[in-house]
C-alpha cells in the first residue's frame, strides 16, 4: 500500500507528452478557422503599430464621432506583430492563442494529468484565434495564486496587481478577475476564515485586491474600458453573436463530464467556499452564453482537482490499482480529446470555406470605386482588414453601441441594420444618406450564413437593377455597384 504522493516518476514525464497533444489540439481548432473576431484585431492592431491610436471610430461611415474603445487592445498589437512583423502569420497567432490555453490548462489541473485531456476537450467549440485566450489564462493563474499562495503576502502584493494591469489591457474578461478577487476576501477570508487568518493578514490581502482593482483604470481609456466592458456584458448580444447565444444544446461529452464531476464532488465534499459559488455562477452564466463555458471547465478543473487530491492523500490506496485507473483515464481522456477534436475541425473546415468572401474583397481592393459599400455584418470585419481603405456600415465591434443624436450619423448601427434585414424600413433612403455604391451579399444557402449573426432577407431584391449592376459573382457572394450620385459628388 502507497499514498498518493508517492508517484512513479513516469507519471510526471507523461505530463509533457499530454500538454503536446493539448496543445496540438488546441492549435488544430483554431487554426482550422477564422474567427470573426481577428480581422479586426488585426486592422487595430496594424494601425496602432502604425502610430494610429484611436479615441474616435475611425472604421464607420455611420458612427464616426463614437468613443472608441478597444478593450483588448494590447492583444490586437500582439496577434499584428505576430502576424506581421514577425511573419509568422495566422498559423504563429493559432499557435499563441493555443499555447495560451495550453498553459492555462496546465495551471488549473495542477499537475493532475488525467483531467487535462478533458479540460482541452470541453473548450474546443468556443475557442480560437480570439482574446479570451487571455482571460483564460489569467483566470486560472488568479485562482492559482489566492488559493494556493494566499499568505505569501509580498509574492501577492507585486503579483496580483500586476496581472490585473496587464488583464485589462489585453482583454475585457479583467472583469472577471476583479470579481473573483472581491469574493475571495469578502467569502474565503472575511467570513470563513474568522480563526484561521489574523487580521493583519486580512487587511493585507484587502489592500491587495483593492491596489489590484484600482489599477485596472491604468489603460489608455482610463475608466472607458470599464464602461465598455460593462456595456458589452449588459447588451443582449445573445441575439445577435453566435458564441453569446444560450447552451440550448451541449456537443461535448467531455464538458458533460466535466459537469458531472463538478457536482459530485460537491455532494461528496459538501463544502462551498468562494471557488465553488464562482464557478457555479461561471456554469449558469455559461448556460445563458456559450462563449463563458471553457471559464466554467477551467474554474471546475481546479474544484475537481483539489477534492480528488484531498481526497487520495488521505487513504492508503494500492499502488498498482492506483496507476491502471490512471492509465486508463488518461487513455480515455486523450482519446475522447482526439475525436472531439476531428468532429470540431471537420465542421469548422466546411464552414470556412466560403465563410467569408475572400475572392470578392480582392476584387474591391484591386478595383477601387467612389462612396461606400454596405455588406452583411460579419463580413465587415473581414473587410476592414483585407481593404483598409472602405469603411463600414456595422461590424462586430459596434453591436452594443449606442450614442447620442448627431448630424449625419446614426445612433445605433445595429438597430438601424436590423431593421433593414427585416425591411422594417426601406433601404434607398440609406442608400442615398451614406453614398453608398456597392452592395456585397452572401449568396443564399451559403455556408457564410451558418456564422451569421443576424440572418437577414435578400436585400439585394430591393436594388433598382436598372441603376446597380452586378460586377462580380461567385459561389460566396455577388457584389452590385453603381455610380455615385451627383448628390454626394456636391457634398
Amino acid at each position: 500500500m502507497t499514498t498518493i504522493n508517492k508517484w512513479p516518476s513516469r507519471y510526471f514525464k507523461a505530463r509533457n507528452l499530454i500538454l503536446i497533444i493539448v496543445f496540438i489540439c488546441l492549435f488544430a481548432a483554431a487554426y482550422s478557422f477564422l474567427d470573426p473576431d481577428f480581422p479586426w484585431h488585426m486592422r487595430h492592431g496594424t494601425d496602432i503599430l502604425s502610430g494610429n491610436f484611436y479615441f474616435n471610430d475611425p472604421y464607420s461611415y455611420t458612427m464616426p464621432s463614437y468613443k472608441y474603445i478597444d478593450h483588448s487592445w494590447g492583444m490586437s498589437v500582439i496577434f499584428a506583430l505576430v502576424y506581421s512583423k514577425f511573419h509568422l502569420g495566422y498559423v504563429g497567432v493559432a499557435a499563441l492563442c493555443s499555447l495560451i490555453a495550453t498553459i492555462g490548462i496546465y495551471i488549473a489541473s495542477g499537475n493532475a494529468i488525467w483531467i487535462m485531456p478533458l479540460l482541452a476537450a470541453s473548450c474546443l467549440d468556443n475557442f480560437g484565434t480570439r482574446a479570451q485566450a487571455t482571460s483564460f489564462l489569467l483566470t486560472a493563474t488568479i485562482i492559482a495564486l489566492m488559493s494556493r499562495s494566499k499568505k505569501n503576502i509580498r509574492m501577492l502584493a507585486i503579483s496580483i496587481p500586476l496581472i490585473l494591469f496587464l488583464w485589462v489591457n489585453l482583454h475585457g474578461g479583467f472583469i472577471l478577475g476583479v470579481i473573483y478577487l472581491w469574493g475571495y476576501w469578502i467569502i474565503d477570508i472575511l467570513l470563513f476564515s474568522s480563526e484561521t487568518v489574523d487580521s493583519k493578514l486580512k487587511m493585507h490581502l484587502f489592500f491587495i485586491v483593492l491596489t489590484a482593482t484600482l489599477v485596472t483604470a491604468i489603460t489608455p481609456y482610463f475608466l472607458g474600458t470599464w464602461r465598455e466592458t460593462l456595456s458589452t456584458i449588459i447588451n443582449p448580444l445573445n441575439r445577435y453573436v453566435l458564441e453569446w447565444q444560450p447552451a440550448t444544446r451541449v456537443t461535448s461529452f467531455s464538458l458533460l463530464a466535466l459537469i458531472s464531476l463538478f457536482f459530485t464532488t460537491l455532494w461528496l465534499t459538501k463544502k462551498v467556499r468562494w471557488l465553488e459559488i464562482f464557478t457555479i455562477l461561471l456554469l449558469l452564466n455559461g448556460l445563458l452564453s456559450t462563449r463563458v463555458l471553457p471559464l466554467f471547465a477551467l474554474s471546475a478543473s481546479f474544484v475537481i482537482v483539489k477534492a480528488s487530491n484531498k481526497f487520495l492523500a488521505n487513504k492508503m490506496i494500492d499502488k498498482k490499482r492506483l496507476l491502471q485507473i490512471l492509465r486508463i483515464t488518461i487513455i480515455f481522456g486523450v482519446i475522447l480529446l482526439i475525436i472531439e477534436t476531428i468532429l470540431n475541425v471537420r465542421s469548422k473546415i466546411i464552414v470556412s470555406q466560403l465563410a467569408y468572401p475572400e475572392n470578392a474583397v480582392i476584387y474591391i481592393s484591386k478595383n477601387p470605386h467612389e462612396g461606400n459599400i454596405f455588406s452583411i455584418l460579419h463580413w465587415n470585419t473581414y473587410l476592414l482588414w483585407k481593404s483598409p481603405k472602405n469603411k463600414v456600415f456595422i461590424d462586430g465591434r459596434m453591436i452594443p453601441w449606442r450614442q447620442d443624436t448627431k448630424p449625419n450619423e446614426l445612433q445605433n448601427a445595429l438597430q438601424s441594420y436590423i431593421s433593414l434585414s427585416l425591411k422594417n424600413e426601406p433601404i434607398k433612403p440609406i442608400l442615398e444618406e451614406f453614398c453608398i455604391t456597392r452592395f456585397l451579399w452572401t449568396r443564399e444557402n451559403s455556408p457564410s450564413q451558418l456564422i451569421n449573426e443576424i440572418s437577414p432577407i435578400n436585400l439585394t431584391e430591393e436594388l433598382d437593377k436598372k441603376v446597380w449592376k452586378i460586377v462580380y459573382e461567385d459561389e460566396a457572394s455577388v457584389l452590385y455597384e453603381r455610380p455615385l450620385p451627383n448628390s454626394c459628388k456636391n457634398s
